[in-house]
């Protein structure tokens, strides 16, 4: 027995599905599986709540990494650009507001439009939050993003 290899032998089963899927990857070399990269973005997007820098990184983030994504995490990305966009809109629109309504205070008709322009700037950063933190559960789990795309909560 010494100096002698032991030979062993297997009988599987071999099928055509069987030596396709060992061929060929399961899929292809060019899409980016990352997990954590639509979360970064709302990470970044929760920190821009603070300080507007990392809102922009997000969001060009978000447009180069959609390319490459698989389907699930391109949801998360087009919702990352569309929450981008709306939230950049709606502090425009409101800071206008807030700006029309300083000067006419002073004759008592600006006062009701910084209150209006008050409310809804503080539920456009609510909004926000709350789609981040939505956001982010969905793409912990790996699931596209389901949520209302709308200006709903």
């Amino acid at each position: 027995m010494a100096g002698q290899k032991a030979r062993i032998t297997l009988d599987l089963p071999i099928n055509d599905t069987y030596l396709i899927d060992m061929e060929r990857p399961t899929h292809s070399p060019e899409v980016v599986v990352d997990d954590e990269k639509p979360i970064l973005i709302y990470v970044l997007y929760l920190v821009a709540l603070v300080t507007a820098v990392p809102f922009f990184l997000g969001v060009i983030l978000a447009y180069v990494f959609k390319s490459r994504a698989p389907a699930w995490a391109r949801s998360h990305y087009e919702h990352q650009i569309s929450l981008f966009w709306r939230f950049l809109l709606g502090n425009i629109v409101l800071g206008i507001l807030f700006a029309i309504a300083m000067p006419l205070s002073f004759i008592l008709i600006g006062i009701p439009l910084m209150a209006v322009a008050g409310i809804a700037w503080v539920y456009l950063w609510i909004w926000m939050l709350f789609r981040c933190l939505k956001g982010i559960q969905s793409a912990r789990l790996d699931e596209d993003y389901r949520g209302n795309w709308g200006w709903r909560i």
